[in-house]
């Protein structure tokens, strides 16, 4: 059974997904990640870079890896012009590998591939980034091994 070219943007319209003209969109967040770890990364970027507003957020799941997928948030009229270099910091430390684009009257202004700073320091959130961190040694870790926290 073959489909209209415009399949896919009836049914996102049907679902309630309309593509933004003016705003952002981080996509390929957690990729190849299980779904629950892509959900988690989704809402810990929008509470970090404070993206409380109107948008819209989902995983899409692998054609070849089943129960694995990556996450998509798109906001609209996010203006990130007016962003220091610090929340962008913030989400390549958080999501490495994936995409921010930046939409202007319906069409991609600018692209950015997100890759891990070299520094990242006043980071109040850092926290929440230590347990997934290979150099911050875990409790039951420091316990066996006898290494102090």
């Amino acid at each position: 059974m073959s489909m209209p070219e415009s399949y896919p943007d009836k049914v996102s319209e049907e679902v309630g997904l309309v593509p933004i003209a003016n705003g952002i969109i981080i996509d390929n967040l957690a990729s190849g990640q299980n779904i629950e770890q892509v959900w988690s990364l989704m809402y810990m970027v929008r509470d970090i870079l404070d993206l409380h507003g109107v948008g819209g957020q989902g995983v899409r799941a692998s054609e070849e890896f089943p129960g694995k997928g990556s996450g998509f948030i798109a906001v609209p009229d996010v203006d990130i012009s007016s962003w220091d270099r610090q929340p962008l910091k913030r989400l390549a430390a958080m999501a490495p590998g994936s995409t921010l684009k930046v939409m202007k009257d319906g069409k991609v202004e600018r692209e950015f591939r997100l890759e891990v700073p070299p520094r990242v320091y006043n980071f109040k959130e850092g926290h929440l980034l230590q347990e997934h961190c290979l150099c911050v040694p875990s409790a039951e870790y420091a316990a066996r091994s006898g290494a102090l926290l």
